[in-house]
Parts: C-alpha cells; sequence; structure tokens
C-alpha cells in the first residue's frame, strides 16, 4: 500500500494501490582466464578480446560484454576497446550487462600476457663427407646444430623435422643420427621454450 502525507499542517493524507518490487541479478561473476599469447615482439601483440566472451557469459542469456582499460571506464561503459586490440601486457576490465534488466557487473577482470618467442639463428649448411663408394646418403648427427641455433639461451629444446608443418605442430621429429632421403636435403628446426612452450622454427 501507498501512503502519501501532505507537506503541510493540514494532516491530510492518500492512501493507493500497492506496487511491486523486482530484484534483479546481477550478471554472474565469473573467472576469466588470462589472455596468454607467444610473440617475436614481447611489448606488443594484436589480441582477439572477443575470445573471452563465452568465459565471461558462461551460458548466461541476454549479456552484452564490453572491455575497457580501466575501471573507471567499464562503470561508466566509456571508451570499450574495439577488436583486434594491439597492445602491451596490461589488465582489461570486463562490463558484462544484461540487456533486459539494466543491471550491470564489473568486477572481472584478466591480464594480457605476451611471452616472447625463443630467439633464434639460421643455422649454415652442414655438410659432410661420405663413405666410400660415394652414393650422397649418410647418418648425420643433427644435434651438432643445437649450440649454433640457441647460443647461450638455458630452457629451450631442440628438435629436427622433415617439413615445416611437422615442425609448427610438433609432429614426427627426427632421430639422431638422422640419414638423408635426398642430396642436399632441407631440414626445419624447433626450438621450444620448456615454461612457456613458445617456440620459433628456421631451417637449414
Amino acid at each position: 500500500v501507498v501512503r502519501v502525507d501532505s507537506d503541510v499542517d493540514n494532516a491530510c493524507l492518500g492512501l493507493g494501490e500497492h506496487i511491486t518490487l523486482t530484484v534483479n541479478p546481477l550478471p554472474d561473476q565469473n573467472t576469466i582466464t588470462d589472455y596468454v599469447v607467444c610473440g617475436d615482439d614481447p611489448t606488443q601483440f594484436i589480441f582477439d578480446l572477443t575470445i573471452k566472451d563465452t568465459e565471461v557469459i558462461n551460458g548466461q542469456t541476454s549479456i552484452d560484454v564490453s572491455y575497457h582499460e580501466s575501471l573507471a571506464d567499464a562503470i561508466a561503459d566509456t571508451d570499450p576497446i574495439a577488436s583486434p586490440y594491439m597492445s602491451f601486457a596490461r589488465t582489461i576490465f570486463v562490463r558484462a550487462e544484461n540487456t533486459i534488466t539494466g543491471c550491470i557487473n564489473t568486477s572481472m577482470s584478466f591480464d594480457l600476457i605476451i611471452n616472447e618467442n625463443p630467439p633464434i639463428v639460421i643455422p649454415a649448411t652442414l655438410e659432410i663427407c661420405d663413405d666410400t663408394p660415394f652414393d650422397g646418403f649418410h647418418p648425420i648427427d643433427l644435434t651438432v646444430k643445437d649450440d649454433e641455433i640457441i647460443g647461450t639461451q638455458t630452457g629451450v629444446s631442440v628438435q629436427y623435422y622433415l617439413s615445416q608443418t611437422d615442425a609448427e605442430n610438433d609432429t614426427n621429429p627426427l632421430a639422431s643420427p638422422y640419414t638423408n632421403i635426398s642430396n642436399p636435403q632441407t631440414i626445419f628446426v624447433r626450438v621450444e621454450n620448456g615454461t612457456t612452450s613458445c617456440f620459433s622454427i628456421t631451417n637449414f
């Protein structure tokens, strides 16, 4: 029931019909994992922030998601970040808004993290002398190129492959010593950081 009292000294009042108070829930506060990438330049990367929409929404309906460089921007709904977004490592703030109720949640955030691909040196041609009779095929110790390729780096592994595709997918690494199947033959190299799993590829 609604009661309205007069603001003058005549003690008049009015009674009205009841009103309904509706309390709508905020959008869920879900855990957003950090956005971790590998890049040749650790100071910048082009991020597709929309891939985080699924984590923010997590099965909810009627949720609009935007990303912001500060919590103040997320609260005020100003300067939403357009994707793709070139950035350095930083924290991104999330605004989740229910498009039906207008309720918002700005308590979610995640970090952009750029791990550097391991530096790699393009190795010189590997030449060996064949046994008599000469046929151009011989077991070759590929690991003699390891130090030339990685220099003084630590915490990285070196693997050798027959193709660029195998090196990129880390499939079918070559055992060493390896007997060549053509002369000359191109060998592909994958150098991978054991902590971040970032990798670089070259060939010789």
